[in-house]
């Protein structure tokens, strides 16, 4: 495997879950996939979008909120986030926590248009809160080559 730091890592990193749990919710106007906190539970991330598993067009939007438990706060010096990008020579894997960061705030990531380049990418991010308890969560998401199929 081989591991090394990519300006790809922005767009790529924010696409990413965190938390105990997994069970269907709604917002106003939008879907969710919730990361349930029981108490005295790690942190937890409410992921919008994307989805785990789902396919997507590059740009695309990237909504997650953090949810610490009750009695803490995300800890944000504790954020990691890495990339492994699925290749037809191996797997590359990135860590991208300073790319990401412009994105993020104690309320979760947001972008209106991450660029991401096509193939299959697993992100996991692992995030602590002001009690220490640690969260770590992975997801796999696959960007089609719009080229591609413009051709």
């Amino acid at each position: 495997m081989m591991t090394g730091r990519c300006g790809l890592g922005a767009a790529l990193a924010v696409a990413l879950a965190v938390g105990g749990a997994t069970a269907a919710a709604s917002g106003p106007g939008r879907a969710a996939q919730v990361a349930v906190a029981a108490p005295d539970a790690a942190p937890a991330i409410v992921l919008h979008t994307p989805r785990d598993g789902g396919t997507y067009a590059s740009p695309l939007p990237v909504d997650i909120d953090f949810e610490a438990g009750d009695g803490a706060a995300i800890d944000l010096d504790s954020l990691k986030v890495t990339v492994v990008t699925h290749t037809l020579i191996g797997d590359l894997t990135f860590d991208i926590t300073a790319e990401v960061s412009p994105y993020v705030s104690a309320g979760g990531i947001r972008a209106k248009g991450a660029r991401i380049p096509a193939g299959e990418h697993t992100v996991t991010i692992s995030v602590a809160d002001t009690l220490q308890r640690q969260a770590e969560q992975s997801l796999t998401i696959t960007v089609r080559d719009e080229r591609a199929s413009a051709d």
